[in-house]
């Protein structure tokens, strides 16, 4: 096995599209030769594209490890009524989970849409 990280977020249903106020659930996984201090997953948005990139964390689970090198946890992160995800001309605004392992910071992002009917806002066609 190698130093490199080996993290993964697996989706309950393998579902990727939530509607505002929903909790995302689904479950943590590591693999690694040390065991890692704890893990953390993180429900978060940021923005992309012209001016300064914003971003805000929504929630966080934090997992203990135990002393595992590899682990597979549950955990379920609530999603707040607003911001949607959302496409437009200058601007993108998208919701991702992210795992961390620490206290290395080594970390793996997985994005989702969030919106009415579980869909991003796609300001293009409006």
């Amino acid at each position: 096995m190698t130093d490199a990280p080996r993290l993964a977020i697996r989706f309950d249903d393998d579902r990727t599209s939530y509607s505002p106020g929903e909790t995302v659930r689904g479950r943590a996984l590591w693999l690694y030769d040390k065991a890692p201090e704890r893990i953390e997953v993180r429900l978060f948005w940021y923005t992309q594209g012209k001016g300064d990139r914003d971003l805000g964390i929504a929630d966080t689970v934090e997992i203990d490890c135990a002393g595992a090198a590899a682990g597979d946890q549950p955990f379920a992160l609530q999603l707040p009524d607003r911001p949607w995800s959302f496409q437009g001309k200058l601007i993108t605004l998208t919701w991702s989970v992210e795992i961390v392992s620490l206290p290395k910071d080594e970390a793996e992002d997985f994005d989702i849409e969030v919106g009415p009917d579980a869909a991003r806002v796609d300001l293009l066609r409006l």
